[in-house]
């Protein structure tokens, strides 16, 4: 029986909107989600443009406090959590790819600068290991060899790599969930199917 990975109960998101001497009204981006999902499962979330899917991924991978409702990992609260060590392990355990990598990618940074911070970050690996894992990581998502990659911009990729830059970015700290927000939506045919492959080879290999 599949491990139950991620619960959402009743989860709602209210932005308000606020007006200068008015009461307040609130744009309700998404109400009363409920979902489960195992270890090892893909879900897809349908729907039409402003239907609140991206706004769903964004309070999973706590971008956004919920309005109401909870969010459960493992059975654990995830905005119950206190202290900042068990904020950064619930944040290398849930990654997020961007619908819009070049947004996504800070333009002043190399590539080499933007897939070391995840290691850094997360305490994973330092010095000569640390490249390696880079040059791993860039492997999976098929850019090599990594030399080719390290030193350019994002404004040097493709379209198509720099979605790939954004995929190896996530997949860096070994992630259990794994949240793509219209991953291949801005992307030609022939690389929407090379990024698919991807993701569902990393999803056979790591069962995330």
């Amino acid at each position: 029986m599949s491990k139950t990975l991620l619960q959402m109960e009743g989860v709602s998101m209210h932005f308000p909107v606020k007006r200068l001497g008015r009461k307040n009204r609130f744009i309700h981006a998404m109400d009363d989600v409920s979902l489960t999902i195992s270890k090892g499962e893909i879900m897809a979330l349908v729907g039409e443009s402003g239907s609140g899917k991206t706004t769903t991924a964004k309070v999973v991978a706590k971008i956004y406090r919920p309005t109401a409702g909870r969010v459960l990992f493992n059975g654990s609260d995830v905005f119950g959590y206190q202290g900042r060590r068990q904020d950064l392990e619930y944040r290398k355990q849930v990654q997020m790819i961007f619908q819009n990598p070049f947004d996504a990618l800070n333009p002043t940074h190399k590539v080499r600068s933007i897939l070391e911070r995840p290691f850094a970050i997360h305490h994973l690996a330092a010095g000569r290991e640390r490249k390696d894992g880079m040059e791993e990581v860039l492997a999976r998502v098929g850019l090599e060899p990594a030399e080719n990659y390290l030193d350019k911009f994002p404004h040097e990729l493709s379209g198509g790599e720099r979605q790939r830059i954004n995929i190896a970015r996530a997949l860096a700290v070994d992630p259990v969930l794994l949240l793509a927000d219209e991953p291949t939506s801005m992307l030609d045919v022939s690389i929407k199917m090379i990024i698919m492959n991807i993701l569902k080879g990393s999803r056979d290999e790591n069962q995330i």
